[in-house]
């Protein structure tokens, strides 16, 4: 499937026409397709490839948008997928457990926050895969996200940025076993 990728890449960026051919077409609608049977396991190197030569894949924009979308889209279709068992109120409230743990105070059932007491909240995960794109990196950098939770920010820099590793730090126990 790479190798199709790259001799269909290849064969647009021969063409100088500013409208698409047949071939181009026809590699879109494959790739159309292939977006609905990729499984996670081979999402990330399939369409990493596949953005990383864009420029070749058409010299028209819209093609090249819509591939990012497909990307964008399926990307989040896998991050949340992550997540569905453990959706925001689960980790919040394994975050609030374990701040009170710590020395942080529960009120007539209102968590007040204490000057050690820690803050827990949720990334958008479309907003901030479009940040991470926005972003200059090398690929032999490191994504560290400090006070990870359960590790939403992680994962998105892990299938969206081109990072050697993605490393997650959480102090809080119940979060990081979430996020394990």
């Amino acid at each position: 499937v790479l190798q199709r990728l790259s001799n269909e890449a290849m064969k647009t960026k021969k063409s100088s026409s500013k409208t698409p051919s047949a071939e181009q077409l026809e590699f879109l609608a494959e790739v159309e397709e292939w977006k609905s049977t990729i499984s996670a396991d081979n999402l990330y190197s399939l369409l990493k490839d596949a953005v990383n030569d864009r420029d070749m894949i058409s010299a028209d924009d819209t093609h090249q948008v819509d591939l990012n979308q497909l990307v964008q889209d399926k990307v989040l279709r896998e991050l949340s997928s992550l997540y569905e068992e453990y959706d925001f109120v689960t980790a919040k409230d394994a975050s609030l457990t374990d701040d009170l743990r710590r020395g942080g105070s529960n009120v007539c059932g209102q968590h007040t926050h204490t000057e050690d007491s820690l803050v827990y909240g949720e990334i958008d995960l479309k907003g901030f895969c479009q940040l991470l794109n926005d972003i200059p990196h090398a690929s032999q950098d490191t994504f560290y996200d400090l006070g990870s939770g359960s590790g939403r920010a992680v994962f998105a820099a892990r299938f969206v940025g081109d990072y050697k590793e993605c490393i997650g730090i959480e102090l809080l126990q119940n979060l990081h076993e979430l996020a394990s």
